[in-house]
């Protein structure tokens, strides 16, 4: 059994192994226009706007997560993801954006 350290290191070692079966994201295949085949699983779909319209039962949640000492850089970064620009960059890369503005940080 191999190993990957990160989602980039997966899916570069499901490439290069034949017959190698493994899970990545739809939005880690379509991002980063991996070589991959994408196997279809019942009850499941390769489009957001199918899990949108709650037809799909397997997705998984992405999360921002900042500090109250948060930087003006990471803030940045949080505040063009929830822009209209990052939402529609999140979008065609098979994420289903839910933000309308940026989260506060808490305390």
């Amino acid at each position: 059994m191999v190993v990957a350290a990160t989602d980039q290191d997966n899916a570069t070692t499901l490439e290069s192994l034949v017959g190698s079966i493994g899970a990545v994201t739809l939005g880690q295949l379509t991002a980063e226009r991996r070589r991959l085949a994408v196997l279809d699983l019942p009850g499941t779909t390769r489009h957001a706007d199918d899990l949108a319209a709650g037809g799909d039962h397997l997705s998984m949640s992405l999360y921002l997560a900042i500090t109250q000492a948060v930087t003006r850089s990471a803030q940045a970064f949080v505040e063009f993801v929830a822009s209209p620009i990052g939402r529609r960059l999140l979008a065609e890369t098979g994420h289903l954006p839910t933000l309308a503005r940026p989260p506060e940080p808490r305390s």
